[in-house]
């Protein structure tokens, strides 16, 4: 199964996965804000 874009349907379990640097989050794929980033 081919990873998905940013907003597009996805599931953790099931698929499709989320493109990099999305993560599947609540069934959608989300792109992580710099504010989620731990600090380095």
């Amino acid at each position: 199964m081919l990873p998905v874009a940013d907003g597009a349907s996805c599931s953790t379990t099931d698929g499709p996965p989320c493109k990099m640097p999305a993560e599947c989050v609540a069934g959608k794929c989300v792109v992580p804000s710099g504010t989620t980033c731990p600090a380095n």
